[in-house]
């Protein structure tokens, strides 16, 4: 049979998201308990002081996977990603804020208010998204804060499928980053300012949040793959708008504690 090709319309392809979307929403959503670290992690890429209670594991196929952690103290939070990659962190992006798309990168999601609904399947005040990656030589992370009232440059994410909004984005300049590399994996470490999130974690607090990576395509160019411990159905890997989207009714559950 010869090759064919098969199109899709813009109405088909938006069903078949929410489709996916709505079925792993039904799913038993995951658990994760973000600890008080009992002191500061030094921030060189070797989880030998990283406070590591709890994991989220991340798991696409035997060449894509990761384990992440997270903690905090009064005034950072702080995450660690242990990520099998061919590539190594590999990203050229010229452009900080779509390094999601131009290569490997982590990110971490994550509603910071209490009080929100947590079935709330759009993002509101409080909800927000860390990419960090290599960015013209440097590891930078990128904050996407997604309701901000307000805000005076809302960044816009289109493709002919639909557009995301997201109200701030910035580089968070005073974020401290490492990373060691070895072979086919690389291990990295990063303290984020609770203040750069206006994050207040007390706890009981339930919060909602996710930890993901992204791959790069074999030039270092272009993301290939990406895969996270809570939301399934977040796989597209060739779409602006969908991969800028967070859906928090997707996330696992993240209780602050001890």
């Amino acid at each position: 049979m010869p090759p064919s090709e098969i199109e899709f319309s813009v109405a088909q392809y938006k069903k078949a998201e929410q489709i996916l979307t709505q079925k792993a929403a039904e799913e038993t959503p995951l658990a994760f308990a973000l600890r008080r670290a009992p002191r500061k992690p030094r921030i060189d890429g070797d989880l030998g002081d990283f406070h590591r209670p709890s994991e989220a594991g991340i798991y696409l196929d035997e060449n894509h996977n990761a384990r992440a952690w997270a903690s905090y103290d009064n005034k950072n939070l702080y995450l660690a990603y242990q990520v099998h990659d061919r590539m190594l962190l590999a990203n050229g992006g010229q452009d900080s804020m779509i390094l999601f798309k131009t290569g490997s990168a982590v990110d971490f999601q994550i509603g910071v208010d209490p009080e929100a609904n947590p079935n709330r399947s759009k993002p509101v005040a409080g909800d927000q998204r860390i990419i960090i990656a290599h960015f013209q030589g440097k590891l930078t992370a990128v904050l996407y804060n997604y309701v901000v009232p307000g805000a005076k440059n809302p960044q816009s994410f289109s493709s002919g499928v639909g557009t995301v909004v997201v109200d701030v984005v910035r580089r968070i300049e005073e974020a401290e980053i490492a990373v060691t590399k070895g072979k086919g994996e690389y291990i990295l470490e990063v303290a984020i300012p609770l203040e750069a999130l206006a994050f207040d974690p007390k706890a009981g607090q339930k919060l909602k949040g996710d930890f993901g990576v992204i791959w790069s395509g074999p030039m270092g160019q272009r993301n290939a793959a990406r895969c996270y411990w809570s939301n399934k159905a977040a796989g597209i890997v060739s779409d602006l708008p969908s991969e800028a989207r967070i859906n928090p009714n997707m996330w696992g559950e993240i209780e602050i504690a001890q």
